[in-house]
């Protein structure tokens, strides 16, 4: 789908029933990005809304986008690593960590060892790896971008996000070495494996 000139303006019914298609079809993916990126304490639903609304207002300025599914892809992606910068930067609070129930559910569906692994390697991307490293890893392994899209979203190279993201793995492969994840059963009761 290409949003241009050829399609009916922003203002007509028919452009309206066309975009209300266009958002109930990437709307999922939107926000399975936002939550990969910004995390499950953030407001997954505004990045979303925040998203489509820059597209509709980029097509109303009059301005062609040949591709809107990378469009709002890379837009809901530098919102979230927005978000994920200022969360950041502020204080931590309780009020900031996920809700008991996303980590209920997630060890319902892959068990509780595997839940506390992948919540490790949560803890480790963002204590091991530096910023850059960090958002090119994100974007490309979790969020899915291709190459080209990381690239455009970060302003840096094609060579720089396979760069970044060998180096990201390098790191976090060097650090679980030198660290191991202690078993759950030795974390939980306050041990060292």
């Amino acid at each position: 789908m290409t949003f241009n000139s050829r399609l009916p303006l922003p203002d007509s019914m028919e452009f309206k029933e066309v975009f209300t298609e266009f958002y109930r079809e990437l709307r999922p993916l939107v926000r399975a990005i936002a939550l990969r990126i910004a995390g499950p304490a953030a407001d997954i639903d505004s990045m979303t809304s925040e998203a489509f609304a820059r597209i509709l207002a980029t097509l109303k300025a009059g301005h062609e986008i040949k591709n809107p599914s990378a469009f709002v892809r890379v837009t809901v992606s530098r919102l979230a690593i927005d978000h994920h910068r200022m969360a950041r930067d502020e204080a931590i609070s309780t009020d900031a960590l996920p809700e008991v129930a996303i980590w209920s559910s997630v060890s319902h569906l892959v068990g509780p060892e595997v839940a506390y692994e992948v919540m490790e390697l949560h803890k480790a991307i963002d204590t091991v790896l530096s910023e850059p490293l960090r958002n090119t890893l994100l974007l490309r392994e979790v969020a899915g971008l291709t190459v080209g899209e990381v690239a455009d979203v970060l302003d840096i190279g094609k060579a720089s996000v396979a760069t970044n993201v060998l180096r990201a793995k390098r790191r976090l492969r060097q650090h679980f070495e030198d660290q191991p994840i202690p078993a759950m059963a030795e974390y939980l009761k306050g041990g060292k494996a």
